[in-house]
């Protein structure tokens, strides 16, 4: 069917365009069974509720879908299973449709009211409808409208939705009120934690300083054996390729653009010139944004132009019976002005951008079988493609013996990294093995780190709230010390700390508490800050609570309608 579907393209494909239209329109009628993630019949969890206010409480279900799902079909989505049996007893729209039921029973109960003019105000702050800079785009919002159209929902439902939207946050932020009034006893204590000083020493084994030491290569071939998921060569296709380039039409497009100057003078127009900068930043001049513009509209008509000499040599091939890569030469042979046929060997990965296709075009390639061996036509950045499969490579480990340039580099680079690092590490634990009989025996780090023929190294301070310590550079993370420090007290000194390059081990000389000017500047707004996390923390709960008691209400009901034989048998 596909091979037909693309002989004739230019028809067929309107035809299936308005089809999948209309079935999207019927699909998300608000009157209309919306199935999706295999619910089967799922009718016994509408008993008992009159239509009207259950249809209302879904056509919100479908907005908020809509709206933060990022989906165009909602079948697409996942469906809940609520008895844990590896099947999906209802639709999300269905589940998404009892939540706001829920939710709209509480606002009623509470009497929660949102006027019309704060709706307006958190449309126009809602991100989807926002630029980049947080200015509302009023055609995001109109096209968001105008595409709701399509399932028979209208700007009062998304306002309605908005509103009670509002009115739940409203009861979550009441519910949240726990967190608010934390008191300042509870969050201080956290930021003298987050803010005191570690003054510490350490022991470095960094892999770097033993790769000298590294000069038995012959383990290297069991070593390459043993990492051949590394090594190993990607599945690849060897493949014809023609290409209609855009480039090629740039001098049609010129005698097809007549008035280009009125077009770009007025494209000129409505641009911000400070937006557009040349290579090294500086703002560029009218007469370099101007040809920038008319590069695009050239640009354009060319691609244009291109894609409709592919679609014209796609008719011809794909008309040819039956379906052969050769036709691919045999089509271009016969073509004045025909593009070249290369041949090219490629792993998926190398195809992107080798031809500069987006990841879903690249990866048609590899689709491609001997029923269904030439791609339709793919429009990459610089023209239209073709291509066709002439054979397969499989994903193989290349034999050590046949390595060489670049790969046997890595793979001797990679085994000596390696034995460095295992290196570092035995040194680690020798050392610490002879620091604890120096520890034991009542000497200080220094003096114990000198016995182990190492030298301390005293850290520059640092706590919890520290972003960066330049002197860990290549040596150990940042979080990797602090998790070490977290469980030492003042005087004691950790285990050997394995790292991705080598390891520490790490003496805590003392915890010094956050000054005291820091803690009178900056408390105030710690509290506050962690007074509103605490809220939103609350009102995450509430949120979490809606939806753990409707799903037990749901498997509730699923287990009646079991019994009474209304739901699907097991």
């Amino acid at each position: 069917m596909f091979g037909t579907i693309r002989k004739h393209q230019n028809w067929l494909w309107a035809v299936i365009i308005t089809v999948v239209i209309i079935s999207f329109v019927i699909f998300f009628s608000p009157d209309a069974r919306i199935g999706g993630g295999g619910a089967g019949n799922s009718e016994w969890f509408e008993e008992n509720i009159p239509t009207d206010r259950y249809n209302a409480a879904r056509r919100e279900a479908i907005i908020g879908l809509l709206l933060n799902q990022y989906t165009r079909r909602l079948e697409d989505l996942p469906g809940v299973d609520l008895d844990g049996d590896g099947t999906n007893d209802l639709a999300r729209v269905d589940f998404e449709t009892r939540s706001r039921l829920r939710l709209l029973d509480q606002l009623q109960t509470q009497k929660v009211a949102v006027d019309y003019d704060t709706v307006v105000r958190r449309i126009k702050t809602m991100p989807q409808f926002s630029s980049r800079t947080g200015e509302y785009e009023p055609e995001a919002y109109n096209a968001f409208v105008q595409n709701l159209g399509r399932y028979r929902l209208g700007e009062d439902d998304f306002h309605r939705y908005v509103q009670h939207d509002l009115a739940t946050m409203h009861i979550a932020e009441l519910n949240g009120l726990a967190g608010r009034l934390s008191p300042a006893r509870v969050a201080e204590p956290v930021f003298r934690r987050q803010h005191e000083q570690l003054v510490t020493e350490a022991l470095f084994f960094p892999a770097t300083n033993f790769t000298a030491a590294v000069t038995n290569f012959a383990p290297l071939p069991q070593f390459y054996t043993n990492q051949g998921a590394l090594y190993r060569e990607s599945e690849k296709r060897r493949l014809a390729h023609i290409v209609f380039a855009n480039s090629n039409f740039l001098a049609a497009a010129d005698l097809r653009l007549t008035n280009l100057t009125v077009q770009v003078d007025d494209i000129f127009k409505r641009v911000n010139p400070t937006q557009f900068k040349d290579a090294n930043g500086t703002a560029m001049s009218t007469n370099g944004i101007k040809q920038l513009i008319r590069e695009d509209f050239r640009k354009a008509q060319a691609f244009e132009l291109a894609r409709a000499r592919a679609n014209a040599f796609a008719e011809k091939l794909f008309a040819q019976e039956p379906l052969k890569a050769t036709n691919l030469w045999k089509l271009a042979a016969s073509e004045t002005n025909a593009p070249t046929v290369e041949i090219v060997t490629l792993a998926e990965q190398e195809v992107a951008s080798k031809f500069q296709l987006a990841g879903a075009s690249a990866a048609r390639l590899f689709r491609l079988t001997e029923t269904e061996p030439i791609t339709e036509p793919l429009a990459g950045a610089e023209g239209i493609h073709f291509f066709a499969l002439l054979g397969s490579e499989a994903s193989h480990l290349p034999p050590f013996q046949k390595l060489a340039g670049k790969t046997l580099d890595d793979v001797k680079k990679h085994f000596t990294e390696a034995q460095s690092r295992d290196l570092a590490r035995a040194s680690g634990r020798i050392v610490h093995a002879t620091l604890t009989n120096a520890l034991a025996q009542g000497k200080d780090f220094a003096a114990a780190s000198t016995a182990a023929k190492m030298n301390a190294e005293s850290l520059p301070a640092f706590s919890a709230d520290t972003d960066t310590l330049p002197a860990l550079t290549g040596r150990a993370d940042l979080p990797e010390l602090l998790t070490a420090a977290a469980s030492l007290t003042a005087g004691k000194t950790s285990t050997f700390i394995e790292t991705q390059n080598g390891g520490f081990i790490l003496h805590l000389k003392s915890r010094q508490p956050v000054a005291a000017e820091k803690l009178k500047e900056e408390l105030p707004k710690f509290i506050d800050t962690y007074r509103r996390f605490a809220e939103r923390a609350a009102a995450r709960e509430w949120f979490r609570k809606q939806e753990e008691e409707l799903v037990k209400q749901l498997r509730a009901e699923l287990s009646a309608a079991k019994l009474a034989g209304k739901a699907r048998a097991h």
